[in-house]
């Protein structure tokens, strides 16, 4: 199996695997691929020594998934 050539300006690049962000300290971390011009340039601002922190735009989400999050996660 031959794998097609990476396209030219997509880059590996590492990201928080919860927001997608630029991965801090805290993130956890998944590669991913990224145009050359959107890789994220932000740091995530989501995991602060060891507290995932949800923006409020979430909330619905938190609220379906709330058994499976624990008790680790917070929402401003």
């Amino acid at each position: 199996l031959t794998l097609p050539a990476k396209p030219e300006r997509v880059d590996d690049i590492e990201v928080c695997a919860t927001s997608g962000m630029k991965p801090g300290e805290h993130c956890p971390r998944i590669r991913d691929h990224a145009h050359h011009d959107h890789a994220p340039s932000e740091p995530c601002t989501w995991h602060h020594d060891g507290i995932t922190t949800y923006p409020a735009r979430a909330s619905g989400w938190l609220q379906r998934h709330a058994r499976t999050l624990g008790a680790v996660a917070k929402q401003h």
